[in-house]
């Protein structure tokens, strides 16, 4: 299916260009998830707000691992966060990631067309340049997109990072793996996409800058929702 939808937006860019279709591919996947990540957004930012409790906790806890986690994860459960929510947004990049290399593997030539369904039409041709590259499906010797791919990546992770709760305190195994995954998945993006077709690298730039988007979107959508409600409380209580 997705390489049916693939080719019917190759189909539909000007000139029938496979850096466009994979940039608007990007786009039209990070729209059919919107719901899952202002979903997981919310949670972040609930988990944010929830700082001064999980302080009593650890403090509370602080010479019981065990305790201190069933006591943090019940208060998830009262408030009604998932804690892992966010973690399918981005695993669904995985197979999409998988499916877009088989798929420059094997070819986007007429050889592969059998696989299409009867209502979708095949470009006669290919437009497989894009920018300064002359084929996508091919490694960019440049190392220019697979540089890009690494530095959105942590410019995003960066910003990520400003926006997830953290304890604050000195032991804190979780925010000290996140802070070095920050410089760390960077080097490891730039130096897989590296060997591997431009389009991937495309796709992971485009991703994450709509990502970046959508999160600066779900952050602010966040706030005006909670003032609202603040409002809204405010002159139900002075009504009462």
């Amino acid at each position: 299916p997705l390489y049916n939808v693939f080719i019917l937006l190759i189909s539909l860019m000007p000139g029938h260009n496979v850096g466009l279709a994979i940039i608007a591919l990007t786009i039209l996947v990070r729209l059919l998830l919107t719901p899952l990540k202002h979903k997981a957004i919310d949670a972040q930012m609930k988990q944010k707000e929830l700082q001064p409790e999980l302080k009593v906790i650890q403090d509370k806890h602080k010479d019981n691992r065990q305790a201190q986690s069933q006591a943090t994860m019940q208060l998830y459960k009262d408030r009604g966060i998932n804690p892992a929510g966010g973690c399918l947004v981005q695993l669904v990049q995985l197979p999409i990631l998988i499916i877009l290399y088989f798929v420059f593997l094997r070819g986007l030539g007429r050889d592969e067309y059998q696989l299409l369904y009867p209502f979708i039409h095949a470009p006669q041709t290919l437009g497989l340049s894009f920018l300064w590259l002359k084929d996508i499906t091919k490694v960019d010797h440049t190392f220019i997109l697979p540089i890009l791919a690494g530095v959105s990546q942590f410019l995003y992770s960066r910003s990520l990072m400003a926006s997830q709760p953290t304890s604050g305190g000195p032991n804190d195994i979780g925010a000290m793996m996140g802070k070095q995954m920050t410089y760390i998945f960077p080097v490891l993006t730039v130096f897989i996409a590296r060997s591997f077709p431009a389009g991937l690298s495309l796709y992971w730039v485009a991703a994450t800058v709509v990502d970046w988007a959508q999160q600066s979107h779900g952050m602010k959508r966040y706030h005006r929702r909670k003032s609202r409600t603040a409002v809204v409380s405010v002159r139900q209580k002075k009504a009462s």
